[in-house]
């Protein structure tokens, strides 16, 4: 593709360069800051905006253009004119991005947006949402944590436990016989369920 170069591609790396290899192992982390100013779709639950986020990452004074499929997990590194189409076709455009855009030729909007259907023909860009709802039943209880101390062999200032000792008079332990009265429930309120968890929690690290 000429305006697209695939880095991932649902979860498998692609041998190639994108230009800048020190930026690739960043990229994706620097979504998670950038994609609120990059793609406006994360605050918005309307089905007209995609789940694309559309980020920029500036390595050694060089903005580099990214498109992360939530979805399917590809990241695709484009460039500049094919970030300006994407948030055209999958979030919302404002201010200088807005400009550029309109600027833009409509044969070059139109040969970019070939390459994005591509794309989403072959299942990695702008993927259908694979999270199916679940019936939840009322009253079954699959899992328990038990928190058995108030004690720890730590002493930070800083903690937000007060030294271990949640706040309390004195370092407490879970009994045997409330812990077996707790799994016990777990057990009466679990329903059809075969599989059930059970987790240990302590102050103590």
């Amino acid at each position: 593709m000429k305006h697209i170069n695939t880095i991932v591609n649902n979860g498998m790396k692609k041998s190639g360069n994108i230009g800048c290899g020190e930026c690739q192992s960043s990229c994706q982390s620097a979504c998670k800051t950038s994609c609120t100013v990059g793609n406006q779709s994360c605050r918005h639950q309307d089905e007209r905006f995609k789940m694309v986020h559309c980020f920029k990452y500036n390595h050694k004074g060089r903005d580099y253009h990214f498109l992360w499929d939530v979805e399917s997990g590809s990241l695709h590194n484009v460039d500049k004119d094919a970030y300006l189409v994407a948030k055209n076709r999958y979030g919302v455009l404002d201010g200088v991005d807005l400009q550029d855009f309109s600027a833009m030729q409509d044969n070059l909007v139109a040969e970019i947006d070939k390459e994005f259907e591509e794309l989403e023909s072959n299942g990695s860009l702008n993927v259908p949402a694979k999270i199916m709802a679940t019936q939840k039943q009322i009253g079954e209880i699959k899992a328990l944590c038990l928190h058995i101390c108030h004690d720890c062999n730590l002493r930070c200032k800083y903690c937000f436990a007060d030294e271990g000792t949640y706040h309390s008079k004195c370092k407490e332990y879970m009994s045997f016989e409330v812990g077996k009265k707790a799994i016990d429930f777990l057990i009466e309120k679990s329903g059809r369920r075969q599989n059930l968890e059970v987790d240990f929690s302590a102050a103590s690290r």
